[in-house]
This record gives structure tokens, C-alpha cells and sequence, in this order.
């Protein structure tokens, strides 16, 4: 199942999109997604589902054991060409 969640909002063409960032130890990365969109889809207006979904095996942390939103933005970023 998934362990830990996050979205951020990615800046692009004058214009914002939401990466979902799921942390997960599944064998199977991509069917969780695809099952996470399912139900995304099912329970989330389409204003607010991310654009884009990816599955790590944790999400970064900074030293205070928070969430680093700043790592997942840059992450985010790089993946926009994708």
C-alpha cells in the first residue's frame, strides 16, 4: 500500500499543474498508479487530480524528518519533459 503522499504545484506555460508523489514498497510501481488514478478519479473533481503521478520508495525527508517539498518541486521539474 502506500506509505506517504504528496502534491506539488509545478509552474508551466503561465500556468500551474499538481504532481501526486506517492511513497510505496509495491512490486509493481505502475499498477499502483494506475489503481491510484482509479481511484483519484473516483472520489477527486478532475480540477484537483494531479497531472502526473509518481511512485517512490520514500519521499524525500529533510533532517527534521519532514517532507522535502523543495526536492519533490525539482523532481517534478525535471520529469515536466517527460
Amino acid at each position: 500500500g502506500v506509505t506517504d503522499a504528496a502534491v506539488v504545484a509545478v509552474p508551466r506555460s503561465g500556468s500551474v499543474t499538481r504532481h501526486g508523489f506517492v511513497a510505496s514498497l509495491e512490486p509493481d510501481p505502475a499498477a499502483l498508479g494506475v489503481a491510484l488514478r482509479h481511484r483519484l478519479a473516483a472520489s477527486l473533481p478532475m480540477t484537483w487530480r494531479p497531472s502526473k503521478l509518481t511512485v517512490l520508495q520514500q519521499l524525500p525527508s529533510l533532517p527534521t524528518g519532514k517532507t522535502d517539498v523543495s526536492a519533490l518541486a525539482r523532481l517534478a521539474a525535471s520529469q515536466q519533459d517527460r
